[in-house]
């Protein structure tokens, strides 16, 4: 009986255990991704052109949230929503966090509008690619620094 009730005790505090850490690991996870959320940019996009003078840069909000990136700019004027976004951590710089980022935008015409960028500490830069039926329609780069609360 002894035995029994021995291996029962066990068995509850090995289940606990591994609840616990299940639990703590979700939660690290939920963390992990979440490490851009609500945080904003300022940023000036710039358009690449070839051969003739690049028009003035546009001025514009990146939004972190929910994980899913919101460009003000490319949103009100070409009607490119929130979309997902997907990043990792650069871990070869151990003085400054550098997150590396990808998302890719679609309006309403199925056009695509293909970001990547890098933040470093409170730096924001990068590139954006604009495809139309799977050809390069026009290309831009950005930078510009986090939006500081009030």
């Amino acid at each position: 009986m002894k035995s029994l009730l021995s291996t029962k005790t066990f068995f509850c505090g090995l289940a606990l255990v591994l609840l616990t850490g299940m639990n703590a690991f979700a939660q690290k996870k939920n963390k992990k991704e979440k490490i851009l959320d609500g945080i904003k940019y300022t940023v000036s996009v710039s358009e690449e052109v070839v051969g003739k003078k690049a028009p003035k840069p546009a001025e514009d909000e990146l939004y972190f949230n929910d994980m899913k990136l919101k460009s003000d700019f490319f949103d009100d004027k070409y009607k490119f929503g929130k979309a997902g976004f997907t990043y990792t951590l650069d871990t070869t710089d151990v003085e400054n966090r550098i997150i590396n980022f990808n998302c890719e935008m679609e309006n309403d015409s199925k056009d695509k509008l293909m970001w990547g960028g890098k933040i470093e500490e409170e730096t924001i830069e990068g590139k954006i690619i604009w495809m139309k039926k799977d050809k390069v329609k026009k290309s831009f780069t950005f930078s510009g620094s986090l939006k500081k609360k009030k």
